[in-house]
């Protein structure tokens, strides 16, 4: 982000499009470690973007 910065400017929209899901099923059917897997990616992917791009 900071190389970003320097090169372009300020942030003003940023975008965070991750997410993966188990193939053919669903949270309620997923294994454990699969569910935090999706979680991980889907919900702290978000997070980190987002916490990157405020500094």
């Amino acid at each position: 982000m900071a190389h970003i910065c320097e090169r372009f400017g300020r942030v003003d929209v940023v975008i965070a499009n991750a997410g993966i899901m188990g193939r053919g099923s669903t949270l309620r059917t997923m294994p454990a470690p699969a569910v935090d897997k999706v979680l991980a990616v889907n919900v702290n992917g978000a997070v980190n973007t987002v916490n990157a791009a405020m500094k």
